[in-house]
C-alpha cells in the first residue's frame, strides 16, 4: 500500500503543474506582466508616465466584483422596457458577469522615481503660443499592455491604445490651460474629464479597446431617458485634474485623479494608482488613483512653497503620509544652473536624468547641523522606545544581516543529524564553495543548496516506509549493532523527527532568499563587476615578498610586507608623496584598530571576465575588489581550545580504551594510545594555525583549510563509526566536536577571503586592555613554563 500511495501523492502534486506549465506555454493562460500609462499633450513631452509590472498584479477580490456587478445593475435598469438603451445596458451587465474574479486582475502602479514631472521653460513658451492661436490640441492619454506569451504571434506581445481629446480654440478648457501655464504655482487646475475610459478590453490579438457592449451603453447620454451619467458626472471615465507647482526646481506638473464616487468608498483606497486586468481577452477595468508618494506629495509641499532651495524640508510628522516616506530627511540644496534643466527636460526618461547627475551634489548631509539633527532625532526615537523593544530590534537586524551565516550553520546541523552520506553534499557546498565565494556566494550556488535540500528532504520521506525492508523490524532488530549498513552510511534509515534540520534549513534558504531579492542582490548575487567601471579607486595592489630578514627589506629601502599582504586605502588620510615613494605602492591606513577596508580596481580590462571558471574563482578569492579586514584568529584559537577540551573529557567517544575519567585515567596511568595521538594531533593543528597567523600566508591557509575539510569528514563519518562499534548519528560528543570544527571553519574562511591584517601580535591576551585581559595574562603566565612554551611555539 506504501508505494500505490506514494504514487498516487506524485500524481496528485506533479499533473496539475505540468497541465498549468503546458496552458501558460500555448497561451491558454497568458496573464499581462506590465501596464504602462502616459499622459501627454500632443507634440510634447510626457506629463507623467508610470508602469506597473511582475509583483504589483494581484487578482480582484470577490467582494470587489460583485460590488461592481451590482452597481452596474443598478445604474443601468432604470430605462424604459422595449427600448434599445434597456437591451444595451442589460449586455452591457453580462458582459460584466461573464468574468469572475480569476479574470480579472488588479494592478498597483508604482512612479519609477520620486523625482516629479517638469516642463522646461521652451516647452512652456512654445504650449502657451500654441494655445493662444487657432490651431487645435489633442490631450492623449496611451494604455500599453505587455503580455510574455501572445499564442497567436508566439511570442510577447504588446497591446496599446491611445484616448485623446480635443482641446478647441475659444473654449473655456483652453482659456483654464492658457491661466495655469502663464501663472504656475498660483493655484489654477484644469480638469481634463474622460481622459480615461473605465473600463478596457484586451483581445487575444488587435489594439486595447472599450469594450463594445460598455460602449454602447456610454452613448446612452446621448438618448433622452434617465441616463447612467450625464456630461458633468462621465462615472465610468476617469477625470484627471491638472496644476502647475512653481518650485526652485523648475516648474513641475501636479496630477490628481477624479473617480467615480460609487466605487472609492466601497473597495479602493483613494491614495493608490490601481488598474485591473483580465487574463485570457483581457477585460480590464480601471479605476485610477493617485498615489501617495508621486504626486500627491509634491503637490502639496511643492505648492506650499519650498525655503532654502531644498526639495523638501519637512519634518517627517508633518510631511509624511506614506510609508514611502516614513523617514523623510532634509534634501540636499540644488542649484538651479547645474541640473534644473535636467530636471524640466521630460524629453529624457528617469534613468538617463539620473545618469547624469552628480551624485555628490545629492548628498543628504551638506552641514554639521544636518549630521547633528539626524542623530538627536535618531537618539531621540531610540530613547523613545522601551528595552525590550530595542532588544527585539536588535535580535531582528542581527538575524537580517547574518541569514548566509545561519543557511550555513543550518546545513552543518542537518549533516550532524543525519550523519549520512545524502546530506554530505551540503556542508561540503558551504566550505568548499559558499564560504570560500568572493564577496558573497552566487545566485547559482542558493538555488543548488535549495534544489538539493528539497531532494534530501523528498527522499528521506520516502525512504520512511515500510515497503523497503530495511525498514523492518526484524531487519531492525538485526543490524542494531552494524554502524555501516547501506542505510545508516546514507542516512536514510527510519527514524523519528527525520527531517526537523532539513526542513528547518529550507527554510532558512528561502529567507535568505527573500533578504537577497529585498536588497536587489539576488539576480546578481555575485557582484564580480561591482567597481568594473569605477577607476576612482586605487589600483591592482602589489604583492611584495617576505625576505629572510626584516632588516633586509629595509636596507633595500623598501618596507618589508608578507606574502599577500594587502594594501587599504581610506579617504580620511593621505600619505605624502615621500612615504609612497618609500613604499612603493599606493597610500595605506586604517579604517580603525583591528580592521580595514580594501578597494582594488585593475586596468581596463576586467580580469574577472572568461577564463576557467575555477581558475577565475580562485583569482577572485586571492585579489579580491574589496576585502574588510579583521584578525579573526582569537576566535578560531577559542575554537580550537574547545575542541581540544571536548576531545580530553570525552575521549570514551573517539575509540577504545580507557574508564570515561580522564583524571582518573592519568593518575593510574592508564592512558590510551588513541587519546594520546588525537591530543597530539589537535595540539599540532594549533601549532600549524599559528604559525599560518603569524605568517600571514593565505594560500598556505587555504591549503590548510581544504585538508581539514576532507580529513574531518572521513573521520567523523566514515572511520570513526568503524572504531567504536557506533553510528555517526548516536555518536552525541562526535557530533559535539564537528559542530565546533565546523564552526572554526566558518571564521576561518572568513580569514581567508579577506586576508590577515598588516598587524598581527603574538599576543592574544592583550588585543584589549580592559579588566578581563589583565586577569586572564596574569592567570596564563602564573606559571613559569607558559612563557617558554609560548615562545617556543611562535
Amino acid at each position: 500500500m506504501g508505494l500505490p500511495m506514494i504514487l498516487m501523492i506524485v500524481f496528485l502534486v506533479w499533473c496539475p503543474l505540468l497541465a498549468f506549465s503546458l496552458l501558460n506555454r500555448i497561451g491558454a493562460i497568458s496573464i499581462p506582466d506590465k501596464v504602462r500609462l502616459t499622459v501627454q499633450l500632443e507634440g510634447y513631452p510626457p506629463i507623467y508616465e508610470i508602469e506597473s509590472q511582475g509583483s504589483e498584479l494581484r487578482a480582484m477580490y470577490p467582494d470587489e466584483l460583485k460590488y461592481l456587478t451590482d452597481t452596474m445593475s443598478k445604474r443601468y435598469f432604470p430605462f424604459p422596457n422595449g427600448t434599445d438603451s434597456m437591451k444595451r445596458s442589460r449586455d452591457c451587465v453580462s458582459f460584466i458577469k461573464e468574468y469572475s474574479t480569476n479574470d480579472v486582475l488588479v494592478v498597483n502602479f508604482r512612479p519609477e522615481s520620486e523625482v516629479p514631472w517638469g516642463i522646461s521653460e521652451e516647452s512652456m513658451s512654445a504650449l502657451i503660443d500654441q494655445l493662444n492661436g487657432n490651431s487645435s490640441i489633442n490631450f492623449i492619454v496611451t494604455a500599453e499592455i505587455s503580455r510574455p506569451y501572445d499564442p497567436n504571434k508566439k511570442a510577447a506581445a504588446k497591446h496599446s491604445a491611445h484616448w485623446s481629446q480635443e482641446i478647441a480654440p475659444n473654449t473655456t478648457l483652453r482659456t483654464q490651460w492658457i491661466n495655469m501655464l502663464q501663472n504656475p504655482g498660483g493655484g489654477q487646475t484644469v480638469s481634463m474629464e474622460g481622459a480615461f475610459p473605465s473600463y478596457l478590453l484586451v483581445p487575444s490579438e488587435g489594439a486595447v479597446v472599450v469594450p463594445s457592449p460598455i460602449a454602447d451603453a456610454i452613448q446612452l447620454n446621448q438618448d433622452n431617458y434617465q441616463r447612467p451619467f450625464n456630461a458633468s458626472d462621465r462615472d465610468w471615465f476617469d477625470t484627471l485634474k491638472f496644476s502647475l507647482a512653481n518650485s526652485t526646481i523648475g516648474n513641475v506638473w501636479v496630477v490628481q485623479a477624479q473617480h467615480p464616487s460609487q466605487f472609492t468608498s466601497v473597495y479602493f483606497n483613494a491614495s493608490k494608482i490601481t488598474y485591473g486586468l483580465h487574463r485570457d481577452r483581457t477585460y480590464v477595468q480601471t479605476i485610477v488613483f493617485v498615489d501617495r508618494a508621486f504626486p500627491s506629495f509634491f503637490a502639496k509641499y511643492l505648492q506650499g512653497g519650498i525655503e532654502g532651495g531644498d526639495i523638501c524640508e519637512i519634518h517627517p510628522k508633518d510631511a509624511c503620509e506614506c510609508d514611502r516616506h516614513a523617514e523623510c530627511v532634509p534634501k540636499p540644496t540644488i542649484k538651479r544652473t547645474q541640473i534644473c534643466g535636467s530636471l524640466s527636460d521630460t524629453s529624457r526618461r528617469l534613468t538617463e536624468v539620473r545618469k547624469g547627475l552628480n551624485m555628490t551634489d545629492l548628498l543628504l548631509v551638506q552641514s554639521e547641523g544636518d549630521i547633528q539633527r539626524m542623530e538627536s532625532a535618531a537618539l531621540t526615537d531610540w530613547q523613545q522606545r522601551s528595552v525590550l523593544a530595542k532588544l527585539i530590534n536588535a535580535l531582528g537586524s542581527f538575524v537580517a544581516a547574518n541569514t548566509d551565516i545561519i543557511c550555513y550553520f543550518l546545513a552543518v546541523l542537518a549533516h550532524a543529524s543525519g550523519a549520512g552520506i545524502i546530506t554530505l553534499p551540503l556542508p561540503l557546498m558551504v566550505f568548499f564553495w559558499g564560504t570560500l565565494s568572493n564577496p558573497r556566494p552566487s545566485k547559482f550556488f542558493w538555488v543548488a543548496m535549495i534544489a538539493y535540500t528539497e531532494f534530501v528532504i523528498v527522499t528521506k520521506f520516502i525512504c520512511q516506509f515500510t515497503i523497503f525492508d530495511f525498514n523492518s523490524v526484524s531487519t531492525q532488530s538485526k543490524q542494531a549493532a552494524d554502524p555501516l549498513t547501506p542505510e545508516k552510511v546514507l542516512g536514510v534509515q527510519r527514524q523519528s523527527n527525520f527531517a526537523v534540520y532539513d526542513v528547518t534549513l529550507l527554510f532558512a534558504l528561502f529567507f535568505h532568499r527573500y533578504m537577497l531579492r529585498k536588497l536587489g542582490l539576488w539576480k546578481d548575487a555575485n557582484l564580480t563587476v561591482t567597481f568594473q567601471n569605477d577607476h576612482s579607486v586605487s589600483e591592482t595592489e602589489e604583492e611584495v615578498d617576505l625576505e629572510d630578514s626584516p632588516h633586509r627589506g629595509k636596507a633595500n629601502g623598501k618596507h618589508a610586507k608578507s606574502p599577500n599582504e594587502q594594501a587599504t586605502t581610506s579617504g580620511d588620510e593621505h600619505i605624502d608623496d615621500e612615504k609612497r615613494n618609500e613604499a612603493g605602492k599606493d597610500p595605506v591606513s586604517s579604517v580603525k584598530p583591528g580592521s580595514s577596508v580594501t578597494v582594488q580596481e585593475g586596468g581596463a580590462a576586467n580580469p574577472d571576465s572568461g577564463g576557467n571558471p575555477i581558475a577565475r574563482f580562485i583569482r577572485q578569492l586571492f585579489k579580491p575588489k574589496f576585502r574588510y579586514i579583521r584578525d579573526f584568529y582569537p576566535i578560531m584559537f577559542g575554537l580550537d581550545v574547545v575542541a581540544f577540551l571536548i576531545i580530553a573529557f570525552g575521549y570514551s567517544a573517539f575509540g577504545e580504551g580507557g574508564s570515561g575519567n580522564v583524571i582518573g585515567d592519568i593518575q593510574s596511568n592508564r592512558i590510551p594510545l588513541t587519546f594520546v595521538v588525537m591530543l597530539f594531533v589537535m595540539t599540532l593543528m594549533i601549532v600549524i594555525d599559528r604559525g599560518l597567523y603569524l605568517r600571514k600566508w593565505i594560500p598556505g591557509k587555504l591549503t590548510y583549510q581544504l585538508l581539514i575539510i576532507v580529513f574531518l569528514h572521513i573521520w567523523i563519518f566514515f572511520v570513526l563509526p568503524s572504531l567504536t562499534r557506533r553510528p555517526a548519528v548516536e555518536n552525541t560528543v562526535a557530533k559535539a566536536f564537528y559542530v565546533v570544527k565546523c564552526l572554526y571553519l566558518l571564521v576561518s574562511a572568513w580569514q581567508i577571503r579577506n586576508g590577515y591584517p598588516q598587524l598581527c601580535i603574538g599576543n592574544l591576551l592583550t588585543h584589549a586592555y580592559g579588566l578581563a585581559n589583565m586577569v586572564c595574562f596574569k592567570i596564563v603566565f602564573a606559571r613559569s613554563n607558559s612563557w617558554p612554551v609560548a615562545a617556543y611555539i611562535n
